[in-house]
């Protein structure tokens, strides 16, 4: 499926933005975005809390309906960047919802908690909501529809 270059057919608002066309690989985003100074090793510390609790409890994240999610850390030359790939069932808004309600209840925050331009609940900060289409800034780049690698 050709995803045209808004991410979507016809514009469809949803609570956090258009609402992106489901694709044959159900539906998924994609986030590049720079670690802030000094979080390296908080953000590997967050894979490993998250490994252990799947280790504990295989469907500790199954409310989110994911199907994939990779995670990468990688220096481009300004700096370590962290690079997020997910799919799964639902839509963005449910998927947003979901993963907030799941780490409210289990007391751990998320992961973008540690990225330039996100706030304390792990949505972009307004200057990054427009990115969500697939243009790019500086500090965060979105992407939706086929993330399938």
């Amino acid at each position: 499926m050709a995803i045209p270059k808004e991410g979507y057919f016809e514009e469809v608002r949803g609570r956090y933005g258009p609402v992106y066309p489901k694709t044959p690989a159900c539906y998924g985003f994609s986030i590049i975005a720079k670690v802030k100074e000094g979080r390296e090793e908080a953000v590997r510390a967050y894979g490993k809390t998250i490994e252990e609790t799947i280790k504990a409890s295989p469907e500790a994240l199954a409310p989110l309906r994911l199907h994939y999610l990779r995670w990468n850390l990688f220096d481009v030359g300004s700096g370590l960047h962290f690079q997020y790939m997910g799919i799964f069932d639902t839509d963005f808004d449910k998927y947003t919802e979901d993963a907030v309600a799941l780490f409210s209840a289990t007391g751990v925050t998320t992961v973008f908690t540690n990225l330039e331009g996100f706030r304390r609940i792990g949505r972009p900060t307004p200057r990054h909501s427009s990115s969500s289409s697939g243009t790019t800034s500086s500090r965060a780049s979105w992407s939706t529809g086929n993330t399938r690698t």
